[in-house]
């Protein structure tokens, strides 16, 4: 017997009794279908408390199934237990990474229930020999994790390889920011394209993610407030789930006003098939650097924006707890790396540029 509920946020998950615990109580047993439309939760139920009835009794057979095979139906379980596009893409495409290299290396091995966890540390070591950085391979471990963990609920597995799979320890690497010259440089070029012009503030004055750039919506936007929103949307979260308020500047509430309503997003692309669409996050990446910034040979990328406005706004004073908050960072050890990146003898510069300690760039 399994029940179905709703938490208070809106998400279902199912709960269930199956085994003890230490004290021979019966261990309850939950989870989550990340999804707030009751239709999908009711046939996800359906199908879960069928599974729970058929394990308690016994009679659940594993069912053997070819790894190229397997695809299909982790997409179909995708669709219908996931409401993000952007995860169920990365899993698709790391779950294909992985069973390309068990193609190209152990051919012999064809269904999912013969992959023993030795072939994942052979796989870290080829993606490590192809030169991924240890942190898109950290990324694929854990997609890795959570899919074995899909194929055991569909009983393809009896238990999951990749249980004992370890992330790579690495050190991040130096924070990297724009200089001052960098910015003037910028401004001066992107007056021309109002959209460019506005996406540049607002990545320098609150360090938004792209993916949070490329889903804000009018909605979230107040301008008596001088605030935006990193809100959930039916297609998308952010990270870790977690919901924010960014204060802007007036000139920055005021470029964001100026700019066209050709949608419900406030970023949209201005030409060809893709009119009026909001920008992906590979999009948004070609618009900023590789046609802009390129052009006037500066060296960057999206997240270095992020760096910058953590550095110059504790360079510029403003309360680590509240860069914090800003940033989305869960502690304060994900914030502090960025206090030592800025040289003193550059403090002073940066503090022409922006104001106090709400870190605002000035104008010009």
């Amino acid at each position: 017997m399994a029940w179905l509920r709703r938490r208070d946020n809106g998400f279902y998950y199912i709960y269930w009794y199956e085994g003890q615990t230490g004290d021979g109580d019966p261990k309850k047993c939950m989870k989550s279908l990340k999804t707030k439309n009751k239709r999908r939760a009711e046939i996800v139920y359906k199908t879960f408390e069928e599974k729970v009835y058929f394990r308690k009794q016994g009679l659940l057979a594993m069912d053997k199934i070819e790894i190229q095979a397997f695809t299909p139906r982790l997409e179909s379980y995708l669709n219908t237990h996931f409401d993000n596009l952007h995860t169920k893409r990365k899993y698709l495409g790391h779950y294909r990474l992985f069973a390309g290299f068990m193609a190209k290396r152990y051919s012999y091995v064809r269904c999912l229930h013969e992959i023993k966890d030795a072939y994942f540390v052979e796989f870290k070591i080829y993606e490590q020999e192809r030169g991924l950085s240890p942190h898109s391979i950290n990324g694929e471990v854990r997609s890795l994790h959570k899919i074995f963990k899909i194929a055991k609920e569909l009983n393809h597995i009896n238990e999951n390889p990749a249980n004992g799979l370890s992330i790579i320890k690495a050190k991040k690497p130096a924070v990297e920011v724009y200089g001052q010259d960098e910015i003037r440089l910028m401004f001066k070029y992107s007056k021309e394209d109002p959209i460019l012009d506005t996406m540049i503030l607002l990545l320098l004055q609150t360090g938004a993610r792209k993916e949070e750039i490329s889903n804000f919506k009018w909605s979230d936007l107040n301008r008596d407030n001088n605030t935006l929103k990193v809100s959930r949307k039916d297609d998308w979260r952010p990270k870790r789930d977690k919901e924010r308020i960014l204060r802007l500047s007036d000139r920055l509430t005021s470029a964001l006003s100026k700019l066209k309503r050709g949608s419900d997003y406030i970023f949209t692309q201005v030409a060809g098939r893709s009119k009026s669409k909001k920008f992906s996050g590979s999009q948004l990446y070609r618009y900023v650097i590789r046609d802009f910034l390129r052009k006037l040979a500066i060296k960057g990328h999206l997240h270095k924006f992020r760096d910058t406005y953590a550095s110059y706004s504790l360079a510029c004073g403003v309360d680590i707890a509240k860069v914090q908050h800003r940033l989305g960072h869960e502690s304060l050890k994900e914030t502090d790396r960025y206090a030592m990146a800025i040289n003193e003898t550059i403090e002073e510069d940066i503090k022409r540029v922006f104001i106090g300690n709400r870190g605002e760039l000035r104008d010009g």
